[in-house]
């Protein structure tokens, strides 16, 4: 017995010792329309938790993650890699670096921003660092990337003027004092740990389409480009006895109406923790709720639990939106800043530019013919329900204000108002006892379910 209880605490630590060292995953991008395929120029990805980002630039379409636990040295040997090692912006010609961890065929391809192919190589080499010549030809903007192996790096050059329009690369040779021996830094740009926060912006020319995940495998993530659509494959979602509508809008599939779900109780009651979803209706009206959904506090429409983007009280394979996710949404709707700009970070203020103006609805507001509903979000003004005060319940027609399950502190939960009165939309941490409206939306995304 002794024996096996060694045998298992040895085994239990080389588990943690060899995870705890290098996790290594693989996203990998893909994007349409609809069912259509579309071609993506870049994806762009944004660690929440580390405040950093990365760039991937056509045909590149992996991200690789590689996590090296707090004990190692961050150095990898044997990896191959591609680097400019001269000035960018660029005037006549550039340098880049190519390292090989063995010998074997190297790829070059020049592609414009658009992912038009302009020039293709190969070049034989032995293991070791390389350097070529780059001669740009009559763009601004190109994209380097080297196959090696199946492979793929890619890196940005930028011109600050236009010479011929002719394109070159030219074999240098192996750099000085470098040919056996590869140390190239792992992870020096984007952090990364199992887990985090990472929000993903797939570039279609000038269209975005973006998307939360939290990886911890390997997995493929399709961006959608498709609005103003029945979500594909799920036109309407039947739940507790509710017909709901779906919408998608670019990588997001949302029930087109406020959840109207559950048992309606007296707006001078708080709601209750007895395995009953409770609802409050506008000035205690049933027919509000039919047109408006319900409102609910906070903890209620989390199923007295705080970890965001669970399912709460929402059908299953739908959750309650992350405070980043209805900055996707915002961003997909505003005609000034867009998805992953640091505008949707700004805290307790009015923010953007319009996208409350294209996510509202034409009629029903106090001041009409405000809204386009520009991709079919449709949001109505339900008010909500007050946690103290005799004025129980507010702001029929003038505003709508929506929980997400990302939590503050312990008295607030960031949330979203729209006021008939502003095209910006209003970020804030709510109180988590006061009745807003809540809306789901679907698992990732429809493509990415099994």
């Amino acid at each position: 017995m002794k024996k096996t209880k060694t045998l298992l605490i040895i085994f239990l630590l080389q588990q943690c010792l060899g995870f705890s060292q290098q996790t290594n995953i693989a996203l990998t991008f893909s994007a349409r329309n609809d069912t259509n395929y579309v071609s993506l120029n870049s994806i762009k990805v944004i660690n929440e938790d580390r405040n950093c980002d990365t760039t991937l630039f056509w045909p590149d379409t992996v991200l690789h993650l590689n996590w090296v636990g707090v004990d190692e040295n961050h150095y990898i040997n044997q990896a191959f890699s591609l680097s400019l090692i001269s000035q960018n912006p660029m005037k006549d010609q550039t340098c880049i670096s190519v390292s090989l961890p063995e010998s074997g065929n190297l790829q070059l391809l020049v592609s414009d921003i658009l992912g038009k192919k302009l020039l293709q190589t190969n070049h034989s080499l032995d293991a070791g660092k390389h350097k070529l010549l780059v001669t740009p030809g009559n763009k601004l903007v190109y994209i380097v990337t080297g196959i090696f192996n199946s492979t793929i790096k890619s890196k940005k050059i930028l011109c600050n003027s236009i010479s011929s329009s002719s394109y070159g690369i030219t074999y240098m040779g192996l750099t000085d004092g470098f040919k056996d021996e590869i140390h190239e830094v792992y992870n020096q740009d984007f952090l990364w740990q199992p887990g985090d926060k990472l929000i993903c912006v797939g570039f279609s020319d000038s269209i975005q389409s973006g998307i939360v995940t939290f990886p911890n495998y390997s997995e493929s993530i399709t961006f959608q480009y498709a609005t103003n659509i029945s979500c594909p494959g799920l036109p309407i979602v039947d739940y507790e006895g509710v017909i709901y509508n779906t919408i998608q809008i670019s990588s997001q599939c949302w029930l087109r109406e406020n959840l109207n779900v559950g048992i309606r109780i007296s707006g001078e009651l708080d709601m209750a923790d007895n395995n009953t979803i409770e609802k409050y209706c506008y000035a205690d009206s049933e027919d509000s709720c039919n047109v408006y959904g319900g409102l609910y506090q906070w903890q209620e429409m989390m199923q007295y639990k705080t970890k965001e983007g669970i399912q709460g009280i929402c059908p299953p394979g739908w959750h309650l939106p992350m405070d980043e996710e209805w900055k996707i949404l915002e961003g997909v709707h505003d005609s000034e800043y867009k998805i992953g700009d640091p505008e949707w970070d700004e805290v307790v203020s009015w923010r953007g530019y319009d996208a409350a103006k294209h996510m509202r609805v034409d009629t029903g507001w106090v001041n009409p013919g405000e809204g386009t509903n520009l991709y079919g979000f449709s949001v109505l003004a339900g008010g909500f329900r007050w946690h103290f005060s005799e004025y129980r319940y507010q702001a029929i027609r003038a505003q709508a204000t929506f929980h997400s399950s990302t939590e503050n502190n312990w008295e607030g939960a960031w949330g979203r108002h729209l006021h008939s009165n502003f095209e910006e939309i209003h970020r804030s941490h709510y109180y988590k006892d006061v009745g807003y409206s809540v809306r789901c939306l679907q698992y990732h995304n429809i493509f990415n379910q099994e």
